[in-house]
């Protein structure tokens, strides 16, 4: 079965997150050693939000999120691959706020399949 694609505009924000799993080792007298754990290294999240969207809008972006369910796996890429490549994320949850009184925005993380 094929991966589903999901497509954002340009005017959603996109944050990337790098973590590297580190161990951290204390040997007395103040020494340490730090040693990367596992072998796949760093991990890579990106928070995305979108602009005040209204409210057909945002529903229809959150129609996409939930046919993911949190766990199915879709390409993405920030800038639909002007310069960056799609790579596989999966999304757990997302977050929709009112934006005053008619407009809404829709946060959520995606989170790289190794």
């Amino acid at each position: 079965m094929p991966i589903a694609i999901l497509e954002l505009p340009p005017t959603w924000d996109a944050t990337k997150k790098v973590a590297v799993p580190a161990a951290i080792t204390k040997l007395g007298d103040s020494y340490g050693q730090v040693v990367v754990e596992g072998i796949k290294g760093a991990t890579h999240e990106w928070d995305v939000k979108s602009p005040a969207l209204l409210p057909e809008e945002a529903q229809d972006k959150l129609s996409q999120l939930r046919v993911f369910s949190g766990v199915t796996p879709f390409l993405w890429s920030p800038d639909n691959e002007l310069t960056i490549l799609r790579k596989i994320y999966t999304c757990e949850g997302w977050t929709l706020t009112r934006v005053g009184i008619t407009a809404h925005q829709i946060s959520a993380t995606f989170k790289e399949v190794p």
